[in-house]
């Protein structure tokens, strides 16, 4: 499956698809460091979702569209193999997943 284009209709459908739980992670910001850039700067808390990661937003979205008939599939090269137990589990129909040996 060739990775999805990075547009902003991806975006949009991604907003409405992926599991809530990946969203709205918790933004901090920090004088010291606006002042130091010169700009203001929101830091993001990715550990607040259930993966502990930002990857599984991305994850998320590329499991929703597979094939529901087809619970197998590779992850994409650039993921790690954190998400995919999770979405297994939360997926509701078999689902396997194979990564390459390192």
């Amino acid at each position: 499956m060739p990775t999805p284009p990075l547009n902003l209709a991806n975006i949009e459908k991604a907003a409405q698809v992926v599991d809530p739980a990946f969203l709205r992670s918790p933004q901090h910001e920090d004088g010291t460091l606006n002042a130091a850039l010169g700009q203001r700067v929101l830091v993001k808390v990715e550990t607040a979702n259930p993966i502990r990661s930002f990857k599984g937003r991305g994850a998320d979205f590329f499991a929703r569209s597979l094939d529901p008939n087809n619970g197998s599939c590779a992850p994409p090269p650039a993921t790690s193999d954190k998400p995919w137990p999770t979405l297994a589990a939360a997926s509701g129909s078999p689902f396997k997943y194979s990564l390459p040996m390192t």
